[in-house]
């Protein structure tokens, strides 16, 4: 039998400031463990405070001109970032979740955890929170009542392509398998299937879909596709040059579009279920390794009654999907992995409130 949570606005207030509080305590603790690409950032953000003519040439520059325009406090270092952001989303998240009066405490709990990885992760002068803003914007127009469940999901592409054009450029993959996989689980959805197929029909999709666009992209666009073949291990020569023994790398070898696709099939498995991290066996992996298999099970729960989810789950459900198909294709070590999907914290409310 479920177990359900009562809550209301003051608790969860009370509940954000603790979990904020907590993390930013933390993060300033061990700051270096934190500190991911924001230094990179904090430097273009001081950079443009000292000259008059600004020029854009990426996401860094961009998230940089974001923060810049943002820094009302002339803030100078990491951890002040840490705790102005961390400030600033206690009302946004306060927003977010102050309407769920009543919730399985499974579903509480990882709600949570969830919430103190993104502070932990997210909160301060990173990418992420840009990131963040994006599917905070998506969250809002799902839950809006008056749009109609097409618009809801023509309106989240339309988002995800303006972060592309803006931000994150690979995000126009998320955003055109978010409208693929959208027309394939709407017809899906009408099929009587038993819970278990209906996941292992969602998941063949996926990669039948994905088998279908590079072979026609390999030919319409060759550049566009020898890009993709090597998106992951650009970040390789960085990565090995920092230290890290959470690689991602491809398990056979060849670069040619049979094996790409085997190879795509392995580590789109490997990102959901982090069988290499059980492997290297080390304790600071643990709770990463934890929190990924409880966000695979409610994954896995919800597409499985895709027949029977609201609008808002379905489309929170479908757009997942997109961004899981995406980061199977460019995420080079699981790091990398872990902080681009606090961005996805948005989305799991919506499966879980």
């Amino acid at each position: 039998m479920e177990k359900y949570i009562i809550l209301n606005k003051k608790i969860w207030f009370i509940i954000i400031i603790i979990i904020s509080l907590i993390s930013v305590f933390l993060k300033i603790l061990a700051i270096d463990k934190f500190e991911f690409d924001s230094k990179t950032i904090l430097e273009i953000e001081k950079s443009f405070r000292m000259v008059d003519n600004i020029s854009i040439s990426g996401s860094f520059e961009s998230a940089g001109l974001i923060y810049y325009f943002i820094n009302i406090f002339n803030l100078n270092s990491i951890e002040e970032w840490a705790i102005y952001i961390s400030i600033l989303f206690i009302f946004i998240n306060f927003k977010i979740v102050e309407n769920i009066k009543i919730i399985k405490v499974k579903n509480f709990l990882f709600l949570l955890t969830s919430l103190f990885l993104w502070y932990i992760i997210a909160a301060g002068i990173t990418k992420e929170v840009i990131q963040s803003i994006y599917f905070i914007i998506i969250y809002i127009i799902i839950k809006h009542k008056r749009i109609t469940r097409n618009y809801k999901c023509l309106f989240s592409v339309v988002l995800l392509c303006i972060s592309a054009i803006l931000f994150r450029d690979y995000y126009v993959l998320v955003a055109f398998f978010t409208l693929i996989m959208y027309i394939i689980y709407i017809n899906l959805r009408k099929k009587v299937y038993s819970k278990k197929k209906m996941y292992i029909i969602s998941q063949l999709y996926i990669f039948f879909v994905i088998g279908i666009f590079l072979f026609i992209i390999s030919y319409i666009f060759p550049e566009e596709y020898e890009r993709i073949m090597y998106l992951r291990s650009l970040g390789y020569a960085y990565l090995e040059e920092v230290g890290t023994d959470s690689l991602i790398k491809n398990l056979i070898d060849g670069d040619n579009i049979y094996i790409y696709i085997i190879n795509y099939i392995i580590n789109y498995i490997r990102i959901l279920i982090p069988i290499d991290l059980v492997i290297i066996g080390k304790l600071y992996y643990i709770p990463f390794i934890i929190y990924q298999i409880i966000l695979v099970y409610f994954y896995i729960k919800n597409i499985s009654i895709m027949k029977v989810l609201d609008d808002n789950k379905f489309l929170s459900i479908t757009i997942m999907t997109a961004f899981f198909m995406v980061s199977a294709f460019m995420e080079p070590d699981y790091g990398s992995w872990i902080r681009h999907q606090t961005a996805c914290y948005y989305l799991i409310v919506l499966l879980l409130e």
